[in-house]
């Protein structure tokens, strides 16, 4: 939460002493006239970077401020739109000018225009002083007349006359003219400084809008410094233990199949220490049956699957061997159309020998023997 809030004239020219007010928590601590009010008041320390809000004051005779009647049955952001092209087309022909609206208290539209050039520039010299105001305000808008009351107020640097629908400066020669002369209040002391406390609220007159509104900050502060260290740190956590936990989880399912497994060879081999050791009993009581992957059409099979994709290659010899191989002998006219066989064959995921020859007719010719896995 900020908790200061730094007041300050508006600048116009270089090297200008602007009047300033320091208010802490809603209480003025200090005052002053200087070229560098944020030096002056303190605030140029490292410790008030993001406790400060600034609100600069542009003296009446600068702006001129208008009210409009609202549009009917149109939106707030359609009414405020009106106002300002109201008042832009009732400014000084040809001169750039900017333009902010709000709604007033009295149900009609205010507006304040000034000089773009005189705004940019001062808006610069803010910058070039170390503070980006985050309001930039008439001074006369500050003060809330009674209706039907006119109040004059006294800021040092700028005398205001104020009426529920007027904001001018107060100039001795023109103002019987102006007021039809009638009486103004004077606005006492802690009225002003009630008045300057809440230069830096968000429903103000701003003249800081538009394509001149502030930069918003993309700093952090502590807090949300902590709090994206703490998110980051169990996104980690659980991004890692997620796929522990799918390990785990494998893991303990791969220990219940093989448990089951194991069971279930016990059941038919009586009992066995381990897997590889029933794995073993189980192949060589297949052989010795006849049966498993050591049977004839095993690897037979694996054959004459491979010879479908060479119709040019034919089998001159088959056999049967023990411990599950089969002996075969194949002819084409090249060793090059016995190739796709053997690779084949292997690629199926049988063991395979070929001793390539050549007879005296001049055909090719593979010995080969084939073992299933």
């Amino acid at each position: 939460m900020t908790r200061h809030l730094l007041v300050t004239v508006f600048p116009v020219s270089e090297e200008q002493a602007l009047h300033w007010w320091l208010f802490e928590d809603g209480q003025l601590v200090q005052t002053g006239c200087d070229t560098d009010p944020m030096l002056a008041a303190g605030l140029k320390l490292p410790a008030h970077a993001e406790d400060v809000r600034c609100a600069a004051l542009v003296p009446s005779a600068m702006t001129t401020v208008r009210w409009h009647d609202p549009v009917e049955d149109a939106t707030e952001k359609q009414v405020l739109a009106a106002a300002m092209l109201a008042a832009e087309d009732e400014a000084i022909a040809g001169k750039p000018v900017h333009v902010a609206a709000a709604l007033a208290p009295s149900g009609t539209v205010a507006t304040a225009t000034i000089d773009d050039a005189i705004f940019r520039n001062g808006v610069l010299r803010c910058q070039e002083l170390g503070f980006d105001p985050d309001v930039i305000v008439p001074s006369g808008w500050l003060v809330d007349p009674a209706a039907g009351e006119l109040v004059e107020a006294d800021f040092g640097f700028d005398r205001v006359l104020r009426r529920e629908d007027m904001i001018i400066p107060d100039d001795p020669s023109l103002r019987d003219y102006l007021t039809a002369g009638e009486t103004a209040r004077m606005l006492s002391e802690a009225e002003t400084l009630a008045a300057l406390s809440r230069a830096g609220e968000a429903d103000q007159l701003n003249l800081r809008s538009g394509i001149h509104a502030r930069k918003q900050s993309r700093s952090m502060t502590a807090l949300q410094r902590k709090a994206l260290v703490w998110t980051a740190a169990v996104l980690l956590i659980v991004s890692l233990a997620i796929p522990l936990m799918q390990m785990a989880k494998y893991y303990w399912a791969a220990d219940s199949a093989d448990e089951a497994a194991l069971q279930a060879a016990t059941a038919v081999l009586g009992p066995v220490d381990n897997l590889d050791a029933a794995e073993r009993q189980l192949d060589n009581r297949l052989a010795q049956e006849n049966r498993g992957n050591g049977v004839f059409s095993v690897p037979a099979s694996a054959l004459f699957e491979a010879l479908q994709q060479a119709p040019g290659v034919t089998v001159d010899r088959l056999g049967y061997e023990r411990a599950g191989i089969v002996a075969a002998t194949l002819s084409a006219v090249r060793n090059e159309d016995i190739n796709p066989v053997l690779l084949a064959v292997q690629k199926a995921g049988y063991a395979i020998t070929a001793t390539p020859r050549t007879d005296a007719t001049g055909t090719a010719k593979a010995d080969i023997t084939v073992r299933a896995p």
